[in-house]
């Protein structure tokens, strides 16, 4: 009995500490994808525009990524007995979640909106057009997505002790979050004093809001 217990409780240890480091080069992986985000909006013309926007894409897209692992891979952990199952499931997720990502970019950069089930409706309704059809191109890298996550993961699976023995976990959670809370905070002041972030919004007065 306590054979077992050991056992599992290894099991769900090392599949944490695997989910956690899988969850990190996926952020990396959705922050390389987000860049289209970037290049497709102006520069900011000031120091602390640019700042807002390098910090809101570290937080937001690590925070995005992680909560998505803690809300449905994080459970799982718990739940699925075989490890190469769990592992297959993480894959199929972070491969479909990249590709919607992918997408999204795509029409981002297309119409300047994020998708909605109103923005699918509209970008696929017509088979014919350009945009429909752009989009539709972009399903042809999910195999090679797929391919890569599954060569990600089994190289944390073997990698996972010689990655936890670095001990840059924390440094590098606290850098997400302080980024994340940073972005919400300057965006808060930029609401309060109505200060221009990004030349693509209309410059208003300095002066406090009433």
């Amino acid at each position: 009995m306590v054979d077992s217990e050991n056992s599992y409780g290894e099991k769900v240890s090392r599949l944490v500490g695997w989910g956690h480091w899988f969850a990190f080069f996926n952020i990396i992986a959705a922050m390389l994808i987000g860049t289209r985000y970037i290049a497709s909006s102006p520069w900011p013309d000031t120091l602390l525009g640019q700042f807002y926007l390098f910090a809101s894409w570290i937080g937001h897209f690590g925070f995005l990524v992680f909560a998505l692992y803690l809300l449905v891979l994080f459970p799982l952990t718990f739940i699925v007995p075989s490890r190469k199952l769990f592992r297959l499931i993480a894959v199929c997720f972070a491969t479909f979640g990249l590709t919607v990502l992918l997408i999204d970019t795509q029409a981002y950069q297309t119409i300047n909106l994020h998708l909605s089930p109103v923005v699918w409706d509209l970008l696929f309704s017509d088979e014919n057009s350009t945009i429909s059809s752009d989009l539709q191109h972009l399903f042809i890298v999910l195999p090679p997505i797929f391919l890569a996550e599954l060569a990600l993961a089994e190289w944390v699976w073997r990698k996972q002790r010689k990655l936890s023995h670095k001990h840059v976990g924390r440094p590098l959670a606290a850098l997400f979050f302080v980024c994340f809370i940073a972005s919400h905070l300057i965006f808060i002041w930029q609401m309060r004093f109505s200060i221009t972030l990004s030349p693509c919004k209309k410059p208003i007065s300095l002066s406090p809001t009433q």
